[in-house]
């Protein structure tokens, strides 16, 4: 009798552990499709009878999920724990209860598995649609080689242009996988798996867990916070946006130099004078694990040490490389080439997080606050980013206002503050551009064009410019006026991820259905296409950057401190399992 006792507590004690495993992964189900809150949840019970011969068992399943704050070294955020408790007895089910006494084997397993939610961190591709700012379709090519996973809530295009895309991690999207052209050779493309029709990603507009457990940097950053990372360290600069002089009356000719001598008076521009206003510089220090808010514009570069996150309620724009203390520039730093080759150490100690409620942006150039006079265009030829981006904005169906991770000066043009007119009068002739057109634009006629006309101006060959050109739409280029700009501007060198509500260009062809021959900003028409010269090092024919994009492997188990949180509003939202603890049952559950 000893023996065979023992023996049936001994399976009581195996069959245990398997349920409890199998109820934990229930909870978890229960968790990825609900949202329970923070007063947590209790399961339903779960009898399970198991029969051997004239020996009847009966295991009664009680599950809890609960949610808690952990704070730990790499991120504050929320965890969600499955708890799980699992009494036998020998009973028929439909006698037993899980608070009965009677007939109850003295076996009885405990576990608690701790899970997280997966991060946007968690794709190296993430995006709500795949429809471009002009809502048209946007294609993955031959060119595009992906590492790590990707997902669109909408369908992803893909074209055998150079060759079919190649993705090398797993790839899913809410609808479909299209083809422009052809059949799609899965094999060959999806060599890490896809899946379709799977739950959608939510998109909110707002970085509820920066904004909850942020840091203000400063106490007033103005309209734009210019911040310089140093290692631990940052330096920053707060800029104000104000009138500097009063407005002024500007005539509009229909000729004007340098395009012909001062011609008939059409009209005129009221300008109101605008400049950016820097406070001193402002000091501050790099804690590890804590996430940073700024309510306002953001502009970052420099090199980080430690784990942060930084958000902005505003846009924010990468002015110069962002790079890892820990990291040589060039290398991965999971210290992984995109094969799964180890070629390096990985960097345990510096992460980076941008998360933007707005819209993110490679800047083309800008006025440091220390000299303003010195205009800067370090992405010219290339930029270096090292971060997990997040672009969350909410464009209320305006495509060009949702989040989104792009470039500035999509369509440059030569542009002057004043031109010196040795050949006639010897004078200075200033704000050529503002005595060319109405600005803004009046509708029409739109900010001229000499391909539509230019309303009627008569322009003549300017030798700086090449040819006959229209002057840039004003204030369009960010450090205008700038006679000669750059189109090709090299690659982008991102070791790390991308998230956008909306799929932002990162190159342009200048022939896109937008290229009207005429300015309408406030539709989003652009001029023809872009002149310019290419930058250092680069070559082609239209506008922007080639892709160099690099999956960081550590945010998939440590993304950057309170970073997006992956929901789904349908389908199942994915919690990645932390710890299982099988440890002894709590006096009352």
């Amino acid at each position: 009798f000893h023996d065979s006792n023992n023996a049936r507590l001994t399976f009581d004690g195996l069959q245990e552990l398997h349920l409890l495993r199998s109820e934990i992964e229930r909870g978890k189900d229960a968790l990825s499709l609900f949202d329970y809150g923070s007063d947590g949840v209790t399961l339903p019970v779960r009898l399970v009878e198991v029969r051997s011969g004239r020996s009847r068992t009966t295991y009664a399943l009680k599950t809890r999920i609960e949610r808690a704050l952990a704070i730990g070294q790499l991120s504050t955020g929320t965890r969600s724990v499955v708890k799980t408790n699992i009494r036998a007895f020998r009973s028929r089910a439909n006698y037993t209860t899980f608070n009965g006494t009677a007939r109850r084997s003295p076996i009885q397993k405990y576990g608690e598995k701790v899970l997280k939610k997966d991060t946007f961190a968690g794709f190296m591709y993430l995006s709500n649609t795949d429809i471009s700012c002009n809502d048209d379709q946007v294609y993955f090519y031959g060119y595009d080689v992906i590492y790590g996973r990707i997902h669109s809530n909408t369908e992803i295009w893909l074209k055998n242009f150079g060759g079919w895309p190649t993705f090398h991690g797993f790839a899913t999207t809410g609808e479909t996988f299209m083809a422009a052209s052809g059949a799609i050779p899965y094999d060959d493309v999806f060599l890490g798996g896809y899946d379709e029709e799977v739950g959608t990603v939510a998109f909110f507009p707002t970085a509820d867990l920066i904004r909850q457990n942020g840091t203000e940097p400063i106490d007033n950053p103005g309209d734009i916070l210019l911040v310089d990372f140093q290692g631990p360290s940052f330096v920053c600069y707060a800029g104000f946006i104000e009138d500097i002089l009063p407005p002024d009356t500007l005539i509009v000719f229909n000729q004007f130099p340098p395009y012909g001598p001062v011609g008939d008076s059409i009209g005129y521009n009221v300008i109101t004078f605008v400049d950016t206003l820097w406070s001193p510089p402002l000091g501050g220090s790099l804690t590890n694990g804590q996430s940073y808010w700024v309510d306002a514009e953001l502009w970052v570069h420099g090199m980080i040490e430690n784990k942060v996150t930084w958000g902005a309620s505003g846009d924010i724009k990468l002015v110069d490389d962002l790079w890892y203390a820990g990291t040589p520039i060039g290398d991965s730093p999971d210290g992984f080439d995109n094969n799964g080759q180890q070629t390096g150490n990985v960097n345990d100690d510096d992460m980076l997080g941008l998360v933007s409620e707005g819209q993110i942006w490679i800047s083309y150039g800008y006025v440091h606050p220390s000299d303003t006079l010195l205009r800067l265009k370090p992405n010219c030829d290339g930029i270096f980013i090292y971060a997990a981006l997040c672009a969350l904005g909410d464009g209320g169906g305006e495509g060009w206002e949702d989040g989104i991770f792009s470039f500035e000066y999509q369509y440059p043009h030569f542009s002057t503050h004043f031109v010196y007119d040795w050949m006639n009068t010897q004078e200075d002739f200033r704000y050529v551009d503002l005595h060319l057109g109405n600005y803004p634009p009046a509708n029409p006629p739109y900010w001229p064009f000499p391909a539509n006309g230019g309303g009627g101006m008569n322009y003549e060959a300017y030798p700086l410019s090449g040819g006959k050109r229209a002057p840039d739409y004003p204030w369009y280029n960010p450090i205008w006026p700038e006679q000669v700009p750059t189109k090709e501007r090299g690659e982008i060198h991102l070791y790390g991820s991308v998230a956008q509500r909306r799929r932002g260009f990162v190159h342009r062809s200048g022939g896109d259905p937008l290229d009207t021959g005429h300015w309408d900003m406030e539709n989003y028409w652009f001029g023809p296409p872009a002149w310019g010269v290419n930058g250092p090092g680069t070559s082609g024919g239209g506008v922007g950057y080639n892709k160099d994009y690099h999956y960081d492997h550590r945010f998939m188990e440590n993304p950057p401190p309170d970073y997006p949180e992956v929901s789904v509003t349908s389908g199942k939202t994915p919690f990645r399992g932390i710890a299982l603890r099988i440890i002894s049952p709590p006096r009352h559950f």
